[in-house]
């Protein structure tokens, strides 16, 4: 009898580890599966041009030369290159010929942006300023309207030391960012 109750002991101590390693196998491989998750995400654009359509870059001459013989001349376009940058050209202009300029940008991406600090490069033989500095947020195409665009207005005067039969460039550029970043 005593036999057969060792037998007994022996065989219930291996159905016990038998059940164990099962219930560790099951709640380990339970453990160790993978969750797979795909999605898609659409990101935005950020991008400001100058609005090169007819009217919408355009400068006038300050009334000042009163011999009749104002031969300077100013054109505005935007760099072919990069739309972001207007290029102001006077060309044959001489010592206090002045220049008003109106240069419109528009938000051509699809969220928000945030104008930043406005970049005049200007030659040292010229005084350029904004008369009216750039700012603010501009909401993408198909917002409100007039919400899309803003207006930089440059006010250029001709120093002394201009030289003869030169042409000036200046460059204007506004730095944007993503609205809700803060521009540095």
């Amino acid at each position: 009898m005593n036999l057969r109750s060792g037998g007994r002991k022996v065989t219930a101590v291996v159905l016990v580890l038998l059940v164990t390693l099962a219930v560790i196998g099951v709640g380990y491989a339970h453990w160790t599966k993978t969750l797979d998750i795909d999605g898609t995400v659409n990101t935005g654009e950020l991008d400001l041009c100058w609005d090169d359509t007819l009217g919408n870059l355009w400068c006038n001459e300050v009334p000042g030369e009163v011999e009749g013989k104002d031969v300077g001349s100013v054109t505005v376009g935007v760099d072919p290159g990069d739309c972001q940058n207007a290029i102001i050209t006077l060309e044959n202009a001489y010592p206090s010929y002045s220049v008003q300029c109106w240069l419109k940008y528009k938000n051509v991406g699809t969220i928000p942006v945030l104008i930043g600090d406005a970049i005049l490069t200007c030659p040292s033989e010229l005084d350029c300023v904004f008369s009216d500095s750039p700012g603010g947020q501009i909401d993408p195409p198909g917002s409100p309207p007039g919400a899309d665009t803003n207006t930089a207005n440059v006010d250029i005067h001709v120093l002394q030391p201009a030289l003869e039969l030169a042409t000036y460039n200046v460059t204007v550029e506004i730095p944007h960012c993503q609205w809700n970043t803060g521009c540095p």
